[in-house]
C-alpha cells in the first residue's frame, strides 16, 4: 500500500479533529504516525501501516504475485 500525505483515513481524522471531535488513542496514534511522514510524496507502507522502503515494497509485491499460478488445461 502507498499513501500520499497520510492518505484518506488520515485526512478524515484531521477533519474530525478540526471540527472539535475527539479521536481515540488508536486513531490519534495513527494520525501522528501519518503526520510524521514526508509530505507531498508517495510512501510505501507494510501490512501494519508502517513505512517501508521502495525496495521492500517491490519485494513484497513480487512475493505476493509469485504465489499465483497459471494453470493450463
Amino acid at each position: 500500500m502507498e499513501v500520499f500525505n497520510g492518505g484518506i483515513f488520515a485526512g478524515i481524522l484531521r477533519i474530525v479533529k478540526a471540527e472539535g471531535g475527539e479521536l481515540s488513542e488508536e486513531s490519534q496514534a495513527y494520525l501522528d504516525k501519518m503526520d510524521s511522514l514526508p509530505e507531498n510524496t508517495w510512501i510505501s507502507l507494510d501490512e501494519n501501516h508502517n513505512p517501508i522502503s521502495d525496495e521492500d515494497a517491490r519485494q513484497t509485491a513480487k512475493d505476493h504475485l509469485s504465489s499465483f499460478q497459471i494453470i493450463n488445461h
